[in-house]
């Protein structure tokens, strides 16, 4: 149950908190894994990564924090705490989230149809300059596996060719 209310809470957090989110267009995303990340002032932040995928697939995304912190130089402190991680779909429903971070910040989520999805990072940019993030998306789009009756077909055609074939021989 806590879990439900920590998704529904992000996923709240995510759609209408559209003055904190930033949006990245990466376009069609079948077999491929792209970087991903941005830069934050000091605050809260939501950033939205819209793909699309041409069938059912498998969605991967991970974010890592790139901290820069230098005692003894005047450097200022950079850092990312994250809040969530999820994958939308083309309705603004949640697939999968990742709420708690405790195998690292990282998703994976079956998408159940080709078309457009989200994959949305929330958090905080807490260091003194704020903070940024790097990490990868990526997606698994299996090919097309032709019917077991495309196979039966193909064998008769080629019998129907063998049988011509062999009538037209002479002798």
């Amino acid at each position: 149950m806590k879990l439900n209310a920590l998704a529904a809470a992000l996923a709240a957090l995510v759609i209408a908190d559209s003055a904190l989110a930033d949006g990245f267009v990466l376009g069609p995303l079948d077999n491929v894994a792209v970087n991903i990340g941005a830069a934050h002032a000091p605050g809260g932040f939501v950033d939205f990564f819209a793909f699309s995928i041409s069938s059912v697939g498998l969605g991967v995304g991970a974010t890592i924090s790139l901290t820069v912190n230098v005692p003894g130089f005047a450097v200022p402190e950079s850092n990312v705490t994250f809040a969530g991680l999820a994958f939308l779909d083309s309705t603004n429903a949640v697939v999968a989230t990742d709420l708690d971070g405790t195998d690292g910040w990282a998703l994976a989520a079956f998408l159940p149809t080709g078309g457009n999805y989200i994959f949305a990072v929330a958090g905080t940019a807490d260091g003194s300059a704020g903070g940024a993030y790097g990490g990868a998306l990526g997606t698994l789009v299996p090919t097309q596996v032709p019917e077991p009756h495309t196979y039966g077909l193909l064998l008769a055609g080629l019998g129907v060719m063998g049988f011509a074939a062999r009538r037209r021989r002479p002798g």
